[in-house]
């Protein structure tokens, strides 16, 4: 039972992860706006390198496979394992998420 509250608990971090990622990829095609409200000809990925735009793409599509792959080690029945995959890339994302939620009660709470 604990095992398959540490799997979901890491599929839900990843899941928020994905999403965030996807859409740094769907920012990458929107055009840029001048500060009169006019859009410029040029989008936001033009200024990226080749590979920054690669990155952008390999991150949520690793993502993707990563969570694939453990979801079907979990149906072998290899939860160790699918756990291990999972919280590979769930535990930076949780500390970044703990570090911005307790710098964000810090300020409001001590804030002036």
């Amino acid at each position: 039972m604990r095992s398959n509250l540490l799997f979901y608990f890491g599929v839900a971090i990843n899941a928020i992860t994905l999403f965030v990622t996807i859409s740094s990829v769907f920012t990458m095609f929107a055009p840029l706006q001048n500060l009169d409200g006019s859009f410029r000809s040029s989008i936001m990925s033009n200024g990226m390198t080749p590979l920054g735009r690669l990155m952008t793409w390999f991150i949520p599509l690793s993502l993707i496979v990563l969570m694939a792959l453990a979801f079907w080690l979990r149906s072998k029945g290899k939860l160790l394992a699918a756990n291990i995959l999972v919280c590979i890339p769930a535990l930076p994302m949780l500390a970044g998420i703990a570090i911005w939620g307790g710098l964000a009660m810090l300020f409001i709470l001590f804030g002036k």
